[in-house]
């Protein structure tokens, strides 16, 4: 359990992103919020920047797809790894 523990957060609504509708930053120790409405800021426009970053990244970003000859193999490597684990297995308990 935490006591005493007090974190600043700063919250961007409305961010000018395709893919968020909010955002939230845990601020540094030492940092002040500006107050809301206050768009000059460069905590603002730090969030802005990050925010643009993390599109452009989401944009380039590969789908995670295999291919089915590298689906088989694994499948063809497991299958004869536990064929030879089971081989040994039964090995073991013929020979006692």
């Amino acid at each position: 359990m935490i006591k005493g523990c007090s974190k600043k957060i700063y919250h961007v609504r409305n961010a000018s992103s395709k893919y968020f509708e909010e955002v939230y930053f845990v601020l540094k120790d030492g940092i002040s919020v500006p107050c809301e409405g206050s768009s000059s800021s460069s905590l603002a426009e730090e969030a802005e920047r990050i925010i643009k970053e993390a599109g452009v990244l989401l944009n380039n970003a590969k789908p995670n797809r295999s291919s089915p000859t590298s689906r088989l193999r694994c499948f063809l490597v497991g299958v004869f790894t536990s064929s030879a684990i089971l081989g040994i297995i039964s090995l073991l308990l013929t020979i006692q």
